[in-house]
């Protein structure tokens, strides 16, 4: 077991079983809440009936339920690096009374290939997983890979044009906080993803993440970052301060001087929403 994935067995995300499909359910709503537009962006969970789908990095498995669900995929193969998560994931599963049939759990290592046949899937979906892998060219060769041809995908990384970056990261921590010093952005900000430990947390230039899927073969698009929670606060409390602030770096001075906002009040660049989700829409 290498250092992902024993940071990723002892930090499963949401570790605490869930006692009912209502409480599941709950947590699927909120999780909706802290992150708006994520369900739009990552088109969650579309029309799937008669497809099958892999959940790539599925951890608990909130898109796998969603997936099953809602979307009335076939079949859903899910992916994990976390025995753990597998384990909360087949729990849930028997909350929802879900066919056995219709999902496949499988357990892989960091850096592995998929153990699923050449061009047997619909549609591939990896939600804040390859922004934590040693290679992520070679998770999208595999995602290829086991792609059929005309297929689809929805892929989420960390955006590095994004106001958690520019504005929670290099601003709040790093100047007015003091936090990280020595660090460049990039390191400070793998510092407050997934907690200060975490082996890999890579934010990327849309740019260059677009580069990455074209090159193993997709079609691919940068579709905006989804919002959190905590960047629509940073905005709120602390975008003008940033703005007036000396220290603040030119390239994030930059950033969120060019920023501007839906009529619901969430941040945009280039007419795309700029929040840490980054979403790339895929197909071969």
């Amino acid at each position: 077991m290498n250092d992902i994935e024993r940071y990723w067995e002892e930090h499963t995300v949401n570790s605490t079983p869930f006692t009912s499909k209502e409480e599941s359910e709950r947590y699927l709503l909120w999780r909706s809440d802290i992150y708006p537009k994520m369900k739009e962006l990552m088109d969650l969970y579309g029309d799937r009936g008669g497809q099958t789908v892999l959940d790539y990095g599925c951890g608990p498995g909130d898109d796998t339920i969603g997936y099953l669900m809602e979307g009335g995929a076939s079949k859903v193969f899910s992916l994990d690096i976390s025995s753990k998560a597998l384990g909360l994931l087949e729990d849930r599963l028997k909350l929802y009374g879900i066919d056995s049939k219709r999902v496949e759990l499988i357990k892989i290592q960091e850096g592995e290939s998929i153990p699923i046949d050449v061009g047997s899937i619909d549609h591939v979906h990896s939600s804040g997983v390859i922004h934590h892998s040693s290679s992520p060219a070679d998770v999208l060769k595999e995602l290829y890979r086991v792609l059929r041809p005309s297929g689809t995908g929805v892929v989420m990384v960390y955006n590095r044009e994004s106001v958690w970056f520019h504005l929670f990261t290099v601003y709040e921590r790093m100047i007015k906080k003091g936090h990280f010093e020595g660090l460049s952005p990039e390191e400070a900000f793998s510092r407050t993803t997934d907690g200060e430990n975490c082996p890999v947390s890579k934010p990327f230039v849309p740019k260059e993440f677009i580069s990455l899927c074209r090159n193993v073969g997709f079609d691919a698009e940068f579709a905006g970052g989804y919002i959190s929670e905590r960047e629509m606060e940073m905005l709120r409390y602390k975008y003008m301060d940033a703005l007036k602030d000396e220290r603040l770096p030119e390239e994030s001075r930059e950033f969120l001087d060019s920023l501007q906002f839906s009529g619901r009040g969430f941040p945009m660049k280039d007419k795309l929403f700029a929040g840490i989700g980054g979403v790339y829409r895929l197909r071969k």
